[in-house]
């Protein structure tokens, strides 16, 4: 807040939010100058509220194009969160599927599997065609 200029004490709440988020986090070192997108935008109030700041921008955080498009300033904030919903950035049944199959493709899961007992494989075998069996 104070490295940005900003030194109105009734914003404090907005980067508290802002700061404490691990989806803005991951967002924050893709990209360096979100920081000073944010302030502005919340010195303009654009961002009325740090609630907005708290359910609204990890949304936002959570759909990478338009993440992207919100940094490039291709939309403002109210544009990009209806975006990010549309797009199912809020769904937590989808991102819970996005997190799975993040996990399941990654190449120390894989290690993991080969690397445990037998009965182990063959259990996570069985899940996996359960799932297959499902879809």
């Amino acid at each position: 807040m104070e490295d940005k200029g900003d030194n109105n004490v009734d914003r404090w709440s907005y980067y508290y939010e802002y700061l404490k988020s691990k989806k803005i986090g991951k967002a924050r070192a893709q990209y360096p100058d979100l920081d000073d997108i944010i302030v502005a935008k919340i010195e303009s109030e654009e961002i009325a509220k740090a609630v907005d700041v708290r359910d609204q921008l990890p949304v936002i955080c959570s759909t990478p194009k338009v993440l992207s498009k919100f940094v490039n300033n291709s939309v403002n904030f109210e544009k990009a969160y209806d975006s990010a919903v549309s797009a199912g950035g809020d769904n937590t049944t989808l991102n819970q599927i996005k997190r799975f199959r993040e996990l399941i493709t990654r190449a120390d899961t894989e290690e993991g599997l080969l690397e445990s007992e037998v009965r182990i494989q063959k259990n996570a075998v069985y899940e996996l065609r359960k799932i297959s069996d499902r879809l």
